[in-house]
């Protein structure tokens, strides 16, 4: 039996990419859930929201990915979402850590 998978799982699975700073990971599950239209299929995984858009963000910023997690900012704003306090604070902190904080 397949089981349909929810954001929420989705969530769960970019907050370990996150606190593990495994952040390839972390783009590849993003990157599925960008694909497919769940209103079209219903095996399509969700839309990513702002928590996972935020926990990919943290995965990079822990793994140095400086430009990765201003990408994934940018992507998230272009998806029609607005970035909240942790997507932020992770971005900048990503690129402090590798000397890259003037823009």
């Amino acid at each position: 039996k397949m089981i349909n998978v929810d954001v929420v799982m989705y969530g769960a699975a970019l907050g370990a990419c996150s606190r593990a700073a495994r952040w390839r990971e972390a783009l590849e599950i993003l990157r599925e859930m960008e694909t497919g239209d769940p209103a079209l299929d219903s095996m399509a995984p969700p839309r990513p929201n702002i928590i996972c858009y935020s926990a990919a963000i943290t995965a990079c910023e822990r793994g140095g990915e400086w430009r990765k997690a201003l990408n994934l900012l940018l992507c998230m704003v272009n998806a029609g979402l607005k970035p909240d306090i942790s997507a932020y604070n992770a971005a900048i902190s990503a690129s402090a850590k590798c000397g890259e904080w003037q823009m």
